[in-house]
Parts: C-alpha cells; sequence; structure tokens
C-alpha cells in the first residue's frame, strides 16, 4: 500500500507539474496586444503601449519567425505584430554587414520610395524601425512564389496567363511613372505571384534601385544599374537615359521570357550578353500570336525613342486594357475620415488611450510610426475577413461594429483569464 501512495503522489505531482507548464507556455503564448488591452487599466503597462504606439515603433510590437527570404543587404523574416495579429514580412538590414555608405543610401532611398506608394500592385510599407545595429521594414507579407520560380516550374507560361500577370505589371509601372517613380530592375525574382487567389494577383518587389526621375525632359539619369539581362541598350552605353524607357525595355524581356520560356539576348559571359542586347536581334518562335509578336518587336527596340512607352504598351490589343480605367495619381491618404471602417478600427484602437486627432493627422500626412501601422494593419484584418465571408451568412463573419465588438471583447476576456 505504501509504494502504491508514493506512485499514486508522484503521478499526482507530474500533472501538476504538466498543467503548470501548459498554463505557463499559453500565456506566455497570448500576444501583447491582448495583454495591453487586458490590462490596459494598469497605467505602466499602458504608458509603455502609448509610448511604443506614438513614437517611431519598437520591435516589442513584433513577434519574429522564421526567415523566408534575402536580399542584397539583409533577411526577411515572417513576423507577427501583437497588436493586430496580422502577419508580415520584416526585412531587416544589420548595419555592421552593412559597411558602404552606398548603400545604407539604397536602403534609405527604398523606403523613401515605398512611403509614397499605394497600389495593389505593389507591395505595401507598413513602419519602418531603426536601432542602434538595425534597420528593419515591416513590409506586405506576399504568400505564393516569384515569377522565376513560376516560369521554371511550367517551362513557359501560355499567352492567357501570361496577359494576366502582365496586365498588372503595366498597371503598377505606369501608375509609378504618372508619379515620377523608376523602378530599373524589374526582373521575375522582383515580381511575387499570389496564385492561391482567383483570379491571380501580381506585386513588384524591391525599390532598392529605384530613382525619382526629373521632371525637366533636360537632365536625364546616369546610374550603371539593373540585371545584365533585363538591362536596357542605354544604360550599357554607360550614357545619360530617361528613366521610363528603361522600365519598358525590362518590361519586354520579362513578357519575352514568360511567353517563350527563355530570355532574348543570351550569352556565356557577360560582356558578351551586352553585346547582344546592343546589336537587338532576337528570335520570336512560331507559336507566339501575331498580336503579341508585334508588341514584343515594338518594345525591344534598342533606340529607345524609337521605344514604346508604358502607355502605348497599355493600349496594345494584345492586353485588352485599353478601354480600363487606370489609378493615376497616389491618394493623400489611406483612409477615408468618415467612413464606418475608420470608426469602427478607431473604436477598436480606442482601448489603449490614443489621440484621435492626432492619428487622423499621421494617416493624413502618410506618416509612418507605430498608431498608423497599428490602423493599417486593422484595416487590412478586416478586408482580409470581408473577402472570407461567406455569402448571406449573417451568422458567421459578419462586419458589422456588433460582431466586432463581440469578437474583441471575447479576446480581452480571454486575455484577462490567462493574465489574471
Amino acid at each position: 500500500m505504501q509504494h502504491a501512495s508514493v506512485g499514486y503522489i508522484f503521478i499526482l505531482l507530474v500533472l501538476i507539474h504538466t498543467i503548470t507548464r501548459l498554463v505557463g507556455a499559453v500565456a506566455g503564448n497570448v500576444p501583447r496586444k491582448l495583454k495591453a488591452i487586458g490590462v490596459c487599466s494598469h497605467s505602466s503597462e499602458k504608458e509603455r503601449i502609448l509610448r511604443a504606439l506614438k513614437g517611431n515603433g519598437t520591435m516589442d510590437m513584433y513577434q519574429l519567425g522564421p526567415v523566408i527570404g534575402s536580399g542584397r543587404f539583409g533577411k526577411v523574416r515572417r513576423a507577427t505584430h501583437r497588436l493586430s495579429q496580422q502577419v508580415v514580412a520584416m526585412k531587416i538590414y544589420n548595419k555592421a554587414q552593412v559597411k558602404v555608405d552606398d548603400q545604407i543610401d539604397l536602403i534609405r532611398k527604398e523606403i523613401d520610395i515605398m512611403k509614397e506608394i499605394d497600389h495593389p500592385n505593389v507591395v505595401r510599407l507598413y513602419e519602418i524601425l531603426e536601432t542602434s545595429e538595425y534597420i528593419l521594414i515591416a513590409m506586405e507579407l506576399c504568400e505564393g512564389e516569384d515569377l522565376g520560380k513560376l516560369i521554371t516550374r511550367r517551362n513557359r507560361l501560355n499567352e492567357a496567363t501570361a496577359r494576366a500577370i502582365f496586365q498588372q505589371l503595366i498597371e503598377a509601372i505606369s501608375y509609378l511613372h504618372r508619379n515620377n517613380i523608376i523602378h530599373r530592375d524589374i526582373k521575375p525574382d522582383n515580381v511575387f505571384i499570389q496564385d492561391n487567389c482567383s483570379p491571380l494577383v501580381v506585386k513588384i518587389l524591391d525599390f532598392g534601385l529605384g530613382s525619382r526621375d526629373v521632371v525637366e525632359p533636360s537632365k536625364k539619369l546616369s546610374a550603371f544599374c539593373g540585371t545584365p539581362a533585363f538591362m536596357a541598350p542605354e544604360i550599357i552605353f554607360q550614357e545619360s537615359y530617361d528613366g521610363k524607357p528603361v522600365d519598358a525595355w525590362s518590361l519586354g524581356v520579362l513578357l519575352y521570357l514568360m511567353t517563350v520560356g527563355k530570355i532574348p539576348f543570351d550569352a556565356k559571359s557577360t560582356q558578351a550578353l551586352y553585346k547582344k542586347i546592343l546589336a537587338g536581334a532576337f528570335e520570336i518562335p512560331t507559336s507566339i500570336s501575331a498580336e503579341l509578336r508585334d508588341l514584343l518587336t515594338n518594345i525591344l527596340v534598342v533606340d529607345s525613342n524609337n521605344r514604346m512607352r508604358i502607355e502605348q504598351i497599355r493600349h496594345h490589343p494584345w492586353l485588352g486594357l485599353e478601354n480600363q480605367p487606370t489609378l493615376a495619381h497616389i491618394p493623400s491618404s489611406l483612409f477615408v475620415a468618415d467612413s464606418a471602417l475608420h470608426k469602427e478600427i478607431l473604436a477598436e484602437m480606442d482601448g489603449c488611450g490614443l489621440d484621435r486627432l492626432q492619428l487622423h493627422d499621421d494617416l493624413a500626412s502618410k506618416t509612418y510610426n507605430g498608431g498608423t501601422t497599428w490602423y493599417r494593419l486593422l484595416h487590412l484584418r478586416r478586408k482580409k475577413l470581408a473577402t472570407r465571408a461567406p455569402p448571406n451568412d449573417t451568422d458567421s463573419t459578419s462586419l458589422s461594429s456588433i460582431d466586432f465588438s463581440r469578437f474583441l471583447k471575447e479576446r480581452i476576456s480571454m486575455a484577462k483569464n490567462l493574465t489574471s
């Protein structure tokens, strides 16, 4: 009996230990958003949250996940914004590894350009964080694969698929050009395809080589930059050049690659490749339609003065965009102050005492800080929920303020129970 009692006691202790660990793990995994709102009456916690939201942000607001990619100067991690529970892509630059001042300038230039952009086919910027060691950029997370992987997997794309992708690329580049932004590094790696939705969505990435083009026609760009196979002849000439025709050339190479399955100019060495590009001779297979053949031969023209411009490409019959409206200008802000959605988001944010007037001003002026980031990500979450909501089903995921309030209260209640 004594041995049995000892056995029971041992089992009981193991169970208590296990339950304690489980409860601790659950509490530890509760997003800080829940903890913060759940104990918003605790002044110290509330003040900490407010400081983070009113200032330039803090890494405390994010839970970093695994590495999902890498670029010229840093890595990209999956990260969760604790307040909104939205997943973002966090591009992380280690200043110690970015040793050349010019590289830091490229990073800051990319940030400055992304701040000005709001287009459905360009990856969105959410927040910029900087410490003594790192520069961090929280961006829209794109689920899917880059265009290069898609082409490799399929060998080449049929014209219908290529058209669906190219239409969105043209809309994005047209938008950038109308706002005097040049990309200068359009290539498969910088085009992301979200093919898990219907219709597929295209996103342009990486503005590290982007430029604010000059307004005066007499002034030119001069930087020798880009990816060799997609580089326009005028850049290879190493003379001053207009920025917009450079992007048109790169798009032509990309369209050829999508529909033919290989690049139009190829060689074993970079110098030999440059010679072929400057010569401008390439072949188009007979399988390509007459309209697409006409489009390619008018884009891939060595003389940039005779090359099709983006707006001319957009109106080419192969694309079928002639009568479609275009988003011509960058919106002055990302919100509509009197909309029901805006008011619902503010109501959700009120739990931590943000100054509404200041938030309005920050959103209107495109200021990037902790508060505007939280707002943008809450806006994104609601748009996602609206997209996923089943039609004619008022009992499931309705986006009324009443349903969302109930949803929020349940989360707060759960946080209180786990953190009390």
